[in-house]
């Protein structure tokens, strides 16, 4: 079993992103790996990566200050990488590019890809990823059904998809615990967990992140950016965001009803989204959570109460 670990407090803080990009590089595959000067805490960057094979399949725990990598069209080479990755967010926030689709994750949602196609993924705060990379045989042939689900979000309300979550989750922790050979056996089982997920009945791809190129699709991922951009603003409606999108309110509403929700709806799951996140680095920061979700746009606490219980399963202040 090849196993390695790379803890960035372990470098000269001046070198620390430099090392941090070498590694991926050196452990995964030819990507460009850089840091938005805006977005980077005072503090030196802050990096963990723990990695190990077994089978053929290499599982990751994948932690960092915000970062953005990005695999072109030019670094993928033929037989180099007939990999597909899973990734499940254990926390943070991150988009991801790949095969014509736009996702954006929150913790407890997965998502499939390819690492012999170009992707991007915009890290955009502190995060905690579980990545396992399964060869190509384990999982259906380019070509199948299965394509529809790379790149977008497998969301965390789906049954296959928890199923899958909490699988992955708990081998991680406890792999070192099996036996080699009886852990190759266990590894790949997530290819076939996988195929379930994608293929179940509930499994259909988000619809937000499908949506083929297209003047509703384009105009729908315009406006999810706006609202990732402003949704800390408590006075944000549906009005305003069709204004600064140049389209008529009726318009944006059936933008939604299309993919079967609401406008303010996207808004109440970004901002409950940035709640989690905060909520739970509240140790390091000394937040309340009264802070934590005016800061986030909720203007009504109790209101904010009910929608993150609903939403996580957890009262906030229990986070």
């Amino acid at each position: 079993m090849e196993q390695m670990h790379f803890r960035t407090d372990r470098v000269a803080p001046a070198q620390r992103f430099e090392s941090w990009r070498q590694t991926l590089f050196d452990t995964y595959y030819r990507l460009d790996c850089s840091a938005d000067d805006a977005r980077m805490p005072p503090a030196p960057f802050r990096g963990v990566l723990e990695s190990r094979v077994n089978g053929g399949v290499r599982c990751s725990r994948i932690a960092s200050s915000p970062n953005r990598v990005v695999r072109t069209r030019g670094q993928v080479r033929g037989g180099e990488a007939d990999e597909l990755g899973l990734l499940v967010v254990a926390g943070g926030t991150l988009t991801v590019d790949h095969c014509g689709r736009h996702a954006l994750l929150q913790p407890g949602d997965l998502l499939a890809f390819d690492n012999a196609r170009d992707y991007v993924f915009d890290l955009r705060s502190d995060y905690d990823l579980l990545c396992f990379q399964l060869p190509r045989e384990l999982l259906p042939q380019r070509g199948s059904p299965f394509e529809r689900h790379l790149g977008a979000r497998l969301p965390c309300r789906s049954a296959g998809a928890g199923v899958l979550r909490a699988y992955a989750s708990t081998l991680a922790q406890r792999l070192d615990e099996i036996a080699e050979p009886r852990a190759v056996d266990y590894l790949r089982q997530l290819g076939e967990l996988l195929k379930l997920a994608c293929g179940g009945g509930d499994a259909s791809p988000d619809a937000e992140v499908v949506a083929q190129p297209g003047a509703s699709g384009a105009a729908l991922w315009r406006v999810r950016c706006w609202i990732e951009a402003h949704f800390a603003s408590p006075d944000v409606c549906p009005e305003q965001i069709a204004r600064s999108n140049a389209m008529s309110v009726r318009a944006l509403h059936q933008l939604f009803h299309e993919q079967g929700t609401s406008v303010m709806q996207a808004v109440r799951e970004a901002r409950l989204a940035r709640c989690h996140e905060q909520l739970l680095a509240r140790g390091a920061t000394g937040k309340t959570v009264e802070q934590v979700a005016f800061a986030a746009g909720f203007r009504d606490l109790s209101h904010f109460r009910r929608a993150y219980r609903a939403r996580y399963g957890v009262a906030p202040s229990k986070q």
